[in-house]
């Protein structure tokens, strides 16, 4: 499903994106979330949050985020055949 189905494609949705038209969102977003994406979608650049601002922002640092294993390379001492 695309995320903004009142568009027919997603040029479409970049244009009104472009034309500072935030797309509704059909899902009830907390407070921190809607303030992201409207974060990501200010057309004004000097307005718009940095990549290393977004990476602070609220919505963000409330997830927890657990490591994710590290993958074993052919090169590593476990993956070496004997």
């Amino acid at each position: 499903k695309m995320p903004w189905p009142m568009f027919p494609n997603p040029m479409a949705a970049m244009y009104h994106i472009a034309n500072g038209e935030r797309p509704p969102v059909d899902v009830e977003l907390s407070e921190e979330a809607d303030s992201f994406i409207g974060s990501c979608c200010q057309q004004d650049p000097s307005l718009r949050l940095t990549t290393q601002e977004l990476l602070q922002h609220a919505w963000l640092v409330a997830v927890e985020v657990s490591p994710s294993p590290t993958p074993k390379s052919p090169h590593s001492p476990a993956m070496v055949a004997p």
